[in-house]
């Protein structure tokens, strides 16, 4: 039973040797006791009874299924009791499970609930500094913050580059914001970037983020500023560019940085 609790956190031929080693045990020791007194069916209805069917029930789900994620710590996401967090060892990156199955695969940095005042069961899927709403009771995605999770993704790992490049130092920032001029309200990206070291860190807030400009920029205009965040002074370079195809606008690109130093057109 020991052996069988603690391979839920355990992932792939892991846990399958961890499951197999613990029914063993079972089925010794429930042959010693029955089998050898002639009482082969009742040896294997006991095994079967208290190497599987018992301790499914203790931990409350089928462990047997989703062998391929272990779970992230042993609580469950709440307020529900049937649902788990799993991870994927590989990457670190965590989804759910039911008592069945996998509900959502481990594709996400993070999952957050009770969110912005949500109600109950809404949850935030977050990845690289965007989210997607999941309804857990309908088992439903549902809105995301961004319209273009693809495009999200590879200013993400750009950004990250260029930080690496130009060495950005501790709690520097960027922004940067991809927008349709056919439909400005959801943007097709928007990233909120901290960076620690050589480690990139994510702002999901509704909160501006580095400053709110009361002048709107013109495509392939500079800007500059001064804020104070946190007792540190940061020194803005904001810029505004339009893609165009011909003379026509579709896209804009909004980007701004913060730094302790002061950064360079």
């Amino acid at each position: 039973m020991v052996l069988f609790f603690y391979a839920q956190r355990y992932a792939g031929m892991w846990r399958v040797w961890m499951l197999v080693v613990s029914i063993a045990m079972v089925a010794y020791i429930c042959w010693r006791t029955f089998g050898k007194q002639g009482l082969v069916q009742i040896s294997i209805l006991a095994t079967i009874n208290l190497g599987i069917f018992l301790p499914t029930l203790a931990i409350g789900y089928n462990q047997y299924a989703c062998i391929e994620y272990g779970r992230r710590g042993l609580y469950t996401l709440e307020p529900l009791r049937g649902v788990f967090y799993i991870k994927d060892a590989k990457t670190d990156k965590v989804g759910l499970r039911d008592r069945y199955g996998i509900l959502i695969e481990p594709i996400y940095d993070n999952i957050i609930h009770n969110s912005r005042n949500r109600p109950l069961g809404i949850y935030e899927l977050r990845n690289n500094g965007c989210y997607t709403l999941y309804n857990v009771y309908q088992n439903k995605m549902m809105t995301s913050n961004v319209s273009d999770l693809n495009l999200q993704d590879s200013i993400c790992q750009i950004l990250d580059k260029y930080c690496d490049r130009n060495a950005y130092g501790h709690r520097d920032r960027l922004e940067v914001r991809v927008t349709s001029k056919s439909n400005a309200e959801i943007p097709l990206s928007y990233v909120k970037m901290t960076r620690n070291g050589i480690t990139s860190y994510y702002d999901y807030s509704d909160h501006p983020y580095i400053s709110e400009d009361s002048v709107t920029l013109r495509s392939g205009e500079f800007a500059t500023d001064t804020i104070v965040r946190y007792g540190d002074t940061y020194h803005v370079l904001h810029y505004s560019c339009d893609v165009k195809l011909d003379s026509a606008a579709l896209y804009n690109i909004d980007v701004k940085t913060a730094k302790h130093a002061v950064p360079q057109q």
